[in-house]
C-alpha cells in the first residue's frame, strides 16, 4: 500500500533531492525495487522485520519503502544509538538484518545480524525478479513501521504502525495544509522520528512533492537557508532549536524566502523568544503542530490570527477527533496505532474505548484551540529527543555505589535541557565511573550531562524527593576566569558530546571539522550555559568555530558580568496597540 504512493506519481516528477543527488519518481521507485530483490537475496521474506539505522538520506528512503514493497516490517532507530541499543531492538522483533551505512556495520560485531547498505546497490542493477506488492487489505492491518516512543510514561515502548496507518496519517496532513504537487518540503528533522517521518516524507510522497533533504553536518544555519532559496522550498517543518538558529544568524546572511507559505514547529515547546525573534528577523509567523509517535500529525495552528495565539497547537487535522479528559489529551484517528506491543498493561491504560490517552495536559479556548499546558509524567527534551528521568535513574541504581539518585533536567529553555543526576553514595565513587556505567546502558543523548554527589536527597515529610529544589541548585560553574581552565572545560564537555577523548581535541581547530552535528551544537551551547550563567545563543560555534574563541568569549562575558538580553513582543507589532495584525496563509502580516 504504502510502495504504491511511487507507483503512482508521474516518474519524470522531481521526488528527492539530496546534495547534488536529484531523484524523479521514476528514478526512486527503480532503487526501491532493486533494492527489495537485495532483500530477497538475503533471505528477507514477507512478514519479516528489518532495522534501519540511517541518518536522512536517499538510503533510508529506499530502505524504507522497499520493506513496504516486500510486506516485512521496517524498525526505524536514530543513528546515534548504541550497539546494544541496536541488538535489542534486533532480538525484539526477530530481525536478521540490519541496514545502516558501510560506516556502522560495526553494530553487528559479534551477533549473527547481517548489516548492509541500500548504497551499494547501483542505479543500473538489473532486477532480475519481479517482487509482488499485492498482498491486499490483510497486510495493510499489521505492524509496518516499529518505532521507540515515550508514550505515556517516558519509557522507551515499542509502537506499531500499520501502512493504513501511515497513509491516513498523510491524507490528514495533506488535506489540511492543501499540499500540492508543486510544494517542495525541506526536511531539517530526522526522518526516524516521526516529525520527519509523517510531516516531510510521507507528506511529500503522498502529494507527488518534491522533498528537499538538509546535510546540516556542516554550517546548518547557511545551509538550510541556502537550500530554501535554491530549491524554491515552499513548506518548512522544524524544531524550536533550529528556528532560534536561523532567527540568531549573522545579519549578513540575507535570504530570499519568499518561496516559504508554510514553517511550523513540532516536538518541542516553542517558546516566545524564539517565535518573537524569528518573525522580526524574516516576517513569518512560524506555525505549532502537535503529534505523537503513537498517531502522527493531529493538530496544526493554521489561524490568521497566529499572532495572539501563537503559543496554540490549533485546531485537530482531518480525520483526527479530540477531546479532553480530566485535563489530559485523548486522540482518536484512522493514523493511530493499534497500542504498544508486548505491553498489555500498559495499553489498558493508554488505549481505551478507541482512544489514546496521550499523557499530555491540554486546553481548548473560546475558539476551540487547543493548548499544551503540561505532562503527566516529567519528560525532560534533550536537544529534541524525550528523556524520562526514571529510566535514567533505574539504570544508575544499578552502579553498586549508588545509593540513591534523583535525575532532573535543567537547563535555559525547554528545548535545550540537560540532564543532571544527584547521587548519594554508599561507597567512594566519581563522576567518570558513572558516566562510564551510563554509557554501557544508555544512548548518549540519555547519559547525565551533569553529576553531583551529596549526602542526602530533599525530600518532604512524606519522603518525595524534592525536584524543584535540585533544578534550582544547578551546579555553580567553578571553571574560572582564566583562559587555560575555559578551554580544558570546553574541552571536556565537547568530548562528553563526541564521545571522544579531550586529550584528541584541539582548540584551534574549527569545531565543525571535528565531527559535531547541528544538535550537538546546541548542546554544547546549552551546556556552556547552564555551567556558566551566561546566556548563550544557539549560534555560538558559527559565529566563534573554535574552543579558543569560545574560551575568549566567555572569558570577556563573565568578566563584563553582562546580563541576559530581555526579549519583547515582535516589533512588527502594531505599537499602539490598535487593531489585531492578521496574518496570511503564508505566516506574513496582511
Amino acid at each position: 500500500m504504502l510502495e504504491r504512493l511511487l507507483a503512482r506519481q508521474d516518474p519524470a516528477r522531481p521526488a528527492v533531492v539530496a546534495g547534488n543527488v536529484r531523484l524523479t519518481y521514476g528514478e526512486l521507485f527503480d532503487r526501491v525495487s532493486a533494492f527489495a530483490v537485495r532483500l530477497r537475496a538475503c533471505g528477507v521474506r514477507r512478514g519479516d522485520c528489518i532495522v534501519v539505522v540511517l541518518s536522512n538520506s536517499i538510503e533510508f528512503i529506499v530502505a524504507l519503502f522497499a520493506a513496504a514493497k516486500m510486506n516485512c516490517a521496517a524498525f526505524t532507530l536514530d543513528p546515534a544509538v548504541g550497539r546494544a541499543v541496536v541488538q535489542g531492538a534486533a532480538r525484539s522483533c526477530s530481525a536478521r538484518i540490519v541496514v545502516t551505512a558501510r560506516a556502522q556495520f560495526a553494530l553487528c560485531d559479534g551477533t549473527e545480524l547481517v548489516a548492509i547498505d541500500p548504497a551499494d546497490v547501483s542505479d543500473g542493477q538489473a532486477i532480475a525478479e519481479k517482487i509482488s506488492d499485492d498482498a491486499g487489505s490483510e497486510q495493510d492491518q499489521v505492524p509496518f513501521l516499529l518505532q521507540y516512543s515515550s508514550g505515556v510514561t517516558g519509557l522507551g515502548k515499542r509502537i506499531g504502525r500499520t501502512q493504513q496507518n501511515l497513509v491516513a496519517e498523510a491524507q490528514n496532513f495533506t488535506t489540511a495544509v492543501r499540499l500540492q504537487a508543486s510544494d517542495r518540503i525541506i526536511c531539517t528533522v530526522p526522518l526516524f522520528h516521526a516529525h520527519g517521518m509523517g510531516n516531510c516524507l510521507l507528506a511529500a510522497l503522498h502529494a507527488g512533492a518534491s522533498l528537499v533533504l538538509a546535510d546540516l553536518s556542516g554550517a546548518p544555519t547557511e545551509t538550510i537557508l541556502e537550500l530554501i532559496e535554491r530549491e524554491a522550498v515552499t513548506i518548512f517543518p522544524g524544531v524550536p532549536f533550529i528556528f532560534d538558529a536561523l532567527a540568531l544568524s549573522p545579519e549578513s546572511l540575507r535570504p530570499d524566502l519568499g518561496s516559504l507559505r508554510l514553517c511550523f514547529s513540532a516536538g518541542n515547546f516553542l517558546s516566545h523568544e524564539t517565535f518573537c525573534r524569528f518573525f522580526d528577523r524574516y516576517g513569518i509567523a512560524i506555525r505549532q503542530l502537535y503529534g505523537c509517535t503513537e498517531a502522527g500529525s493531529l493538530t496544526l495552528n493554521l489561524s490568521t490570527a497566529v499572532l495572539e495565539s501563537w503559543n496554540s497547537v490549533g485546531t485537530p487535522l482531518g480525520n483526527v477527533q479530540l477531546k479532553i479528559h480530566e485535563g489530559e489529551i485523548a486522540i482518536r484517528s484512522p493514523a493511530l496505532a493499534a497500542g504498544y506491543l508486548d505491553a498489555p498493561e500498559l495499553n489498558q491504560v493508554a488505549f481505551r474505548d478507541g482512544w489514546f490517552f496521550t499523557g499530555d495536559l491540554g486546553r481548548f479556548d473560546g475558539q476551540k484551540r487547543l493548548y499544551i499546558v503540561g505532562r503527566k509524567c516529567a519528560i525532560v527534551d534533550v536537544g529534541g529527543r524525550k528523556v524520562d528521568p526514571r529510566e535514567v535513574e533505574e539504570v544508575i541504581l544499578q552502579h553498586p555505589a549508588a545509593a540513591e539518585v534523583a535525575v532532573v533536567g535543567i537547563g535555559h529553555g525547554p528545548q535545550t535541557g540537560l540532564l543532571k543526576a544527584v547521587i548519594v553514595a554508599r561507597q567512594p565513587c566519581g563522576s567518570a565511573d558513572i558516566t562510564a556505567h551510563c554509557k554501557d546502558r544508555l544512548a548518549a543523548f540519555k547519559c547525565p550531562s551533569l553529576i553531583e554527589f551529596v549526602d542526602r536527597l530533599p525530600k518532604t515529610a512524606l519522603g518525595k524527593i524534592k525536584r524543584g529544589e535540585l533544578i534550582a541548585s544547578a551546579l555553580a560553574s567553578d571553571i574560572g576566569r582564566s583562559l587555560p581552565a575555559l578551554e580544558r572545560f570546553l574541552r571536556r564537555e565537547l568530548s562528553v558530546l563526541l564521545e571522544r577523548d579531550a586529550a584528541s581535541i584541539d582548540s584551534s581547530q574549527l569545531i565543525l571539522e571535528q565531527g559535531i552535528s547541528s544538535a550537538q551544537a546546541v548542546q554544547l551551547a546549552a551546556r556552556i550555559q547552564v555551567h556558566t550563567a551566561i546566556p548563550v545563543p544557539a549560534t555560538l560555534i558559527w559565529n566563534y568555530p573554535t574552543i579558543a574563541a569560545i574560551a575568549r568569549w566567555i572569558r570577556d562575558r563573565m568578566i563584563a558580568g553582562i546580563p541576559p538580553a530581555p526579549v519583547s513582543a515582535p516589533a512588527r507589532l502594531d505599537k499602539d496597540g490598535t487593531g489585531v495584525p492578521r496574518i496570511d496563509e503564508t505566516g506574513r502580516l496582511t
